[in-house]
């Protein structure tokens, strides 16, 4: 029998709940909470009361047994090593400020690694590592490897407090999945106040993080996905950070529909998504971020979108803000179907890998507007590509000012009737009227970190500035 299965629960006197920090959005932790710690094998007397006596863990089916077990405030906490085809189901939540946790920790071989048997050459076959019940909320899952798993985490809808924290996530189809259980009339239906920090996703089929309905207010803050490129183009199609909002079909005007809304990203990447059309398609897809429409009040925060075959960013989401985003190397590095507002951003060098479609930095489709103050768009593609069906070709639908348009080898025509530029300047980088524009010569390899595209004093008052110690 598992040690845990027979531990003594004293509330009053038992071990205290040690968390690393970052995790403030979950309060404080209970008084009477207690931890358990598991290794893949037992030591000491094996009752899970401390690392020296740690408990073996249980079978790779019975760890929702144990997560069970957790009242408010409890901690699972999970040392180094290798947990083979683990997956459970977490049904029923903490409380706020008293989440419980199931809590990876490096006891000496690093965070532990729960490795299933996903593969890419089969993308649809695999276990779920763990999924969260249905109005489960207050529910914290930190520093963790996860490896070769249909999906890392899925919700079931109506889950609030959730901290996604520090995970390490490869070779998945889905990183994490929040799913659509939600009422239009019902807030407390919805998954809400999701904090997801600090977790990498790399090598994967589908998506980083992927939302279907029902979810808002969440924070998504330094996180990393990297689809992997071609080699893991196995499943129609990479999208990075994918918000699809409520796409039930066939749904009576009667029932309101609950799109994803109020997401913030803040100094997250994606890169690396790959699409070829198949036979008798012509257009090349995988995007970075992605808002289908119905969906709105998205802003992001120093975020970057690196080497995708469509769209650094794809959005047809309403109320979209960015400040201090980079894209570079994507085909259309954002492509914008809503009024949306740029501060203090860069796009360059957007490349055409395949299919029908040309590169741009911006493909707009709006029939209203988008706003950009102190921008740099630099290479020799269009700066915009502009696609809006009934429109007028007199009709403003990009309004630039105090910023730069900079090609490098040849001369760019003019913005055109439907852009309205103010303050701002396009010229051959050689041939700048001012004299020399940024710190370095610009160059297509740009990672997106330091200052090499900094507007120097000439330009000072122009153009995407970043302060150096980023």
């Amino acid at each position: 029998m598992n040690p845990l299965a027979v531990m003594p629960r004293n509330r009053n006197s038992v071990f205290a709940l040690l968390i690393c920090g970052g995790l403030a959005a979950m309060g404080a932790p209970s008084l009477s909470a207690a931890d358990f710690h598991v290794l893949p094998e037992a030591r000491g007397s094996g009752d899970g009361s401390s690392w020296a006596n740690a408990a073996a863990a249980p079978a790779a089916d019975g760890w929702g047994a144990e997560i069970a077990r957790l009242a408010p405030g409890d901690a699972l906490r999970v040392g180094s090593g290798a947990y083979p085809k683990v997956k459970f189901g977490v049904g029923k939540g903490g409380a706020k400020g008293a989440p419980i946790v199931i809590l990876g920790e490096d006891t000496g071989g690093g965070l532990p690694v729960f490795r299933g048997s996903w593969a890419k050459e089969k993308p649809a076959a695999g276990e779920i590592f763990c999924t969260i019940g249905l109005n489960a909320g207050f529910v914290t899952i930190k520093n963790l490897r996860i490896e070769n798993y249909l999906a890392a985490i899925v919700t079931s809808g109506g889950n609030e407090g959730l901290v996604i924290s520090g995970l390490e996530v490869k070779d998945v189809r889905m990183g994490v999945t929040f799913k659509n259980n939600a009422r239009a009339d019902n807030p407390s239906t919805w998954t809400r106040d999701v904090l997801v920090e600090n977790c990498t996703f790399q090598g994967f089929t589908k998506s980083a993080l992927r939302w279907e309905g029902g979810n808002r207010d969440f924070r998504i803050v330094n996180c990393h996905g990297d689809a992997g490129g071609k080699p893991y183009a196995t499943d129609p199609f990479h999208m990075i950070y994918d918000i699809r909002g409520d796409t039930r079909k066939d749904l009576p005007d009667i029932i309101g529909r609950v799109h994803d809304n109020n997401i913030t990203f803040a100094g997250c990447t994606a890169r690396n998504a790959w699409h070829e059309a198949p036979a008798g398609k012509n257009y090349w897809n995988g995007d970075g971020f992605v808002a289908e429409r119905g969906v709105s009040k998205l802003t992001f925060v120093d975020c970057m979108a690196f080497d995708c075959t469509d769209g650094g960013w794809d959005l047809k989401a309403d109320g979209v803000v960015f400040k201090g985003c980079v894209a570079f190397r994507n085909k259309r590095n954002f492509r914008i179907w809503g009024e949306s507002s740029f501060e203090n951003c860069i796009a360059g060098y957007p490349v055409k890998r395949g299919g029908s479609g040309g590169a741009a930095n911006f493909g707009v489709y709006t029939k209203g507007a988008l706003v950009l103050d102190r921008c740099t768009l630099v290479g020799d593609a269009p700066p915009f590509d502009i696609e809006v069906k009934g429109a007028s070709p007199d009709a403003t639908h990009v309004r630039i000012s105090n910023s730069l348009v900079v090609s490098v080898e040849k001369e760019l025509p003019p913005l055109g009737k439907q852009v309205t530029a103010t303050d701002t300047e396009q010229f051959i980088f050689a041939k700048a009227p001012k004299g020399p524009v940024f710190t370095t010569a610009p160059s297509a390899d740009w990672d997106g970190r330091g200052t090499a595209f900094n507007s120097l004093p000439a330009y000072g008052s122009q153009g995407f500035r970043r302060e150096a110690a980023r």
